[in-house]
């Protein structure tokens, strides 16, 4: 009897050992053709699809499956949405999937190439003759798609420009140079996502440094700067639903990295702790910087969070 029950709980604790082991990651469709609004060669679009879903997959984060255009007009047609042309959905359209998501997935990647310039730009330094330095440009626009319920959970455009040591026309482009910035893009787009689905965390914190739950393979670099934010869930009366509120406690610095985790250097703590979430600096969007100690002021009472 008493063997019995220790085999009982040997099955119950292998179970629980293979259920964590294999956790189900997310589910994301990625569609396998890249949709443009300019003129782009197309070594440039199958070059960013490819390495866009390369990322996606290395990262370890997500179950990439392809898809094609056929299979999102489907699911647009399950979402009853009027229009079904990409890029044009009705994000406010309250109504939902009615056939579920298709083969079990979760989210529809969905990416148009908005920006493609090749030019010139005079040098910085202030020079007689001022030397011309060409330069590639690079956009796109990113949809994530939460097919359940049909609404686009992120939209945003995000934009890689890149500079060439020869001279270019608009009839030509540095091969090198534009794998360059497709892969400086493609980190900046494989972010977003994972972001968004998989907030950046605290692991845990030592000292003036911590670990996070994200490394090299989720596009993480040493000299990374993050903002981090305590978070807490508060009730909105008013709809009911429990809301998180955030607010910044600092900043941290990537020092060192592994493949799923990344050690940083802690800038500024105002409360920074386990479990609080990080995000990319958006600097291009940053607003101009108060007098230092106005900013410790406002940052410095966050006990009661």
């Amino acid at each position: 009897m008493h063997r019995l029950k220790f085999l009982f709980f040997v099955c119950i604790a292998y179970f629980c050992v293979i259920s964590t082991t294999y956790a189900e990651k997310i589910k994301i469709g990625f569609i396998e053709e890249i949709d443009t609004s300019v003129d782009v060669p197309s070594v440039i679009q199958q070059n960013l699809k490819e390495s866009i879903r390369h990322a996606l997959v290395n990262s370890g984060k997500f179950d990439v499956f392809d898809r094609n255009q056929k299979d999102l007009s489907r699911l647009f047609e399950e979402m009853k949405f009027s229009d079904e042309r990409l890029g044009q959905v009705d994000i406010n359209d309250s109504k939902k999937a009615e056939f579920g998501k298709i083969s079990g997935i979760e989210y529809i990647v969905l990416l148009g190439i908005n920006d493609f310039l090749v030019g010139q730009e005079k040098s910085k330094f202030q020079k007689p003759l001022a030397d011309e330095k060409s330069f590639i440009r690079l956009g796109v626009s990113l949809r994530l798609l939460n097919s359940s319920t049909g609404k686009i959970q992120l939209e945003k455009n995000i934009i890689e420009k890149q500079y060439s040591l020869i001279k270019l026309t608009n009839e030509e482009f540095d091969i090198v140079l534009s794998n360059k910035t497709i892969n400086l893009l493609t980190r900046k787009i494989t972010r977003q996502i994972i972001e968004e689905l998989y907030p950046i965390l605290i692991l845990e914190k030592t000292g003036t440094s911590a670990f996070i739950n994200c490394g090299k393979d989720a596009g993480i670099v040493v000299g990374e700067e993050f903002e981090v934010y305590a978070t807490k869930n508060v009730l909105d009366d008013g709809t009911l639903n429990n809301l998180a509120i955030e607010k910044s406690v600092g900043k941290v610095k990537v020092i060192r990295i592994s493949p799923k985790t990344s050690e940083v250097e802690i800038i500024e703590d105002f409360g920074i702790d386990k479990g609080c979430i990080i995000r990319s600096q958006d600097n291009e969007n940053q607003p101009v910087k108060k007098n230092i100690s106005e900013n410790i002021q406002k940052k410095k009472n966050t006990d009661d969070w």
